[in-house]
């Protein structure tokens, strides 16, 4: 590992840590098993968001409704 590399995963670490704490144990058995933090977050934003299509067609109906 140099300096960089050092940096990264002490980042990583930092930010999992801050993820962990910020969930319940539902959430927490959900992500455990991801090695990087953007691997979590990733997996609560389609779990509390959807994926695009879910967020299209949201933002379509709220549209609508609006318009009508």
């Amino acid at each position: 590992y140099d300096d960089n590399d050092r940096k990264r995963v002490q980042i990583n670490a930092k930010a999992k840590h801050i993820i962990i704490c910020a969930i319940n144990s539902n959430d927490f058995n959900r992500i455990s098993s991801c090695i990087f933090a953007k691997e979590m977050w990733d997996r609560l934003e389609v779990t509390y968001e959807g994926t695009n299509q879910v967020k299209e067609a949201k933002v379509s109906m709220l549209v609508h409704e609006y318009e009508m």
